[in-house]
């Protein structure tokens, strides 16, 4: 008895639960065929620019419209050609400057069938401005890149970009006054040996510029601080008037350099200046106790001369 009962619920159950389907089917089917109004936001796409011409400004990236269909054509643009809807700004008669009013040019809204554009709610006008399509190559900068060695070592020479440079292409006006290109924020802490990086560019006016690469190789060498000595470095006294003659008692000076140990070892004496500039009070036949002048390549960090203190006689 007990398993008559129960089989005879479970016909029940299954004849709600098809009848609740079939309901909602012949629901849905009613609903897809009513006409609704809806609103969305499509792209605004710039279309047959003249050759040689580009965008001076920017355009708002999309517009807000008030469409209207039926149901299943509703459904078929959110679900499948959704990508397909934009407003295409026809550009072919445009030499320089113009103002479209959007609405009067509804029917540059490309759509699927079925749907019908009521009204482009914003904006209302779209203001064009074109100018010459000119390019140029632009550095790339290390502004953005920071390096923090390992306590005792040191960065040697340049960040190194490969490449080092972009291609942009955009208006006239704007690209002149485009210097240099940034990259993308980079810190890089404790670092002891040479290294390699990726880093992006950053795009500035990307809706009307236009740029060859995205990003750069970067190379940055990193070095242990050594120490070295560079003997018998010859003086020399600077801007010396006609008619005198000078010596410097010693003649030499040892240099002691520090900076990055491979570095320092392909430093030669000839590469530093020991130099003692002339003053406009000596006198001829006199002596002077000087310090020197030392110059030298950039990435030596320290240096140390001895002896300290020169002769200087004017004869």
């Amino acid at each position: 008895m007990y398993g008559l009962i129960k089989k005879a619920g479970n016909i029940k159950f299954k004849t709600v639960f098809i009848s609740l389907i079939i309901s909602s089917f012949l629901w849905l089917y009613v609903k897809l065929g009513d006409t609704y109004v809806y609103q969305m936001d499509i792209p605004i796409v710039t279309d047959n620019i003249q050759i040689g011409k580009v965008l001076k400004n920017e355009i708002p990236q999309y517009a807000t419209i008030r469409l209207e269909g039926k149901g299943s054509s509703l459904m078929g643009l959110l679900l499948l050609w959704r990508s397909d809807i934009k407003f295409l700004l026809d550009l072919s008669t445009i030499n320089y400057n113009w103002e479209c009013n959007l609405n009067e040019y509804i029917k540059w809204v490309k759509k699927p069938g079925g749907i019908v554009v009521n009204e482009i709610i914003t904006p209302e006008v779209v203001l064009i401005e074109l100018e010459t399509l000119v390019k140029k190559n632009v550095p790339i900068s290390s502004e953005n890149i920071k390096v923090q060695p390992e306590e005792q070592h040191v960065q040697v020479g340049k960040i190194k970009f490969e490449p080092d440079s972009i291609l942009i292409s955009g208006p006239e006006s704007r690209i002149i006054k485009i210097k240099s290109i940034d990259t993308e924020f980079k810190e890089y802490k404790d670092k002891k040996r040479p290294f390699k990086d990726y880093v992006n560019i950053i795009k500035v006016y990307e809706s009307i510029f236009t740029y060859d690469i995205d990003g750069t190789n970067i190379n940055i060498d990193i070095q242990v601080i050594g120490e070295r000595t560079l003997e018998a470095v010859d003086i020399e006294v600077t801007n010396v008037p006609a008619g005198y003659s000078v010596r410097v008692e010693p003649g030499t000076v040892n240099v002691i350099i520090k900076g990055g140990n491979n570095f320092i070892y392909e430093v030669n004496k000839e590469d530093i200046r020991a130099e003692i500039p002339w003053k406009k009070e000596w006198k001829r036949y006199r002596e002077y106790r000087e310090k020197l002048v030392i110059k030298h390549p950039k990435d030596i960090i320290s240096y140390e001369e001895l002896p300290k203190v020169f002769t200087v006689i004017i004869e």
